[in-house]
């Protein structure tokens, strides 16, 4: 089963295939699918050597549409993860996305990593939002991580943000530090962390 992530935004506003297809020309990749048509659903990304790199799903989020089920699920999940601020942010956030990108990433090289993050860079600096990741969790809208959804087995150093007053304070910390983890969950900028402002 391929490695999931999403985009999830505010705006409906249209991405051209053919937008996508430049992004990826540099790469000697190329877009599969309904590549003359803006109203796109899915597209497939291959490389140089026809294998697949990405399969990006576009759904919108409105009663019916297999965007709100999704919606939904999260909206479901997210009330009992912390920190618990950012589960609030989370809700009202998700309560006003309209569309989903998904990605289903088969990536294996360094240039097929290149690719992907060329489409997912395209589509997100054209319509904003915030990303999931299965089994890692939410970022905010400059992409810091706000919400544990890590296993206990985690490790490395990532890019996170708590929710102070109304504005974001980021920071990278330590995922297999405990205390960093208890910090993080409680709301709190871990002890020992800079600031980044």
């Amino acid at each position: 089963m391929p490695y999931l992530t999403r985009i999830l935004s505010q705006s409906q506003r249209t991405i051209p295939a053919t937008t996508l297809a430049e992004a990826i020309t540099p790469f000697d990749a190329k877009l599969d699918g309904d590549i003359v048509s803006n109203l796109w659903t899915a597209l497939e990304v291959v490389n140089s050597k026809s294998e697949p790199v990405v399969r990006v799903l576009k759904s919108g989020v409105a009663p019916g549409e297999s965007g709100q089920d999704e919606i939904d699920e999260f909206l479901a999940e997210i009330t009992s993860c912390s920190p618990a601020s950012a589960s609030s942010w989370l809700q009202e956030y998700l309560r006003k996305v309209q569309t989903i990108y998904a990605f289903e990433i088969y990536a294996e090289t360094t240039n097929d990593w290149e690719i992907l993050n060329a489409v997912r860079d395209r589509i997100f600096g054209m319509v904003g939002g915030i990303i999931q990741a299965d089994g890692e969790g939410f970022t905010n809208e400059d992409g810091y991580h706000i919400l544990w959804q890590f296993s206990d087995k985690v490790s490395g150093e990532w890019w996170m943000a708590v929710l102070h007053g109304g504005k974001w304070k980021k920071f990278k910390m330590d995922l297999a530090d405990e205390a960093h983890r208890q910090a993080f969950r409680a709301g709190e900028v871990p002890p020992g962390v800079d600031i980044i402002n």
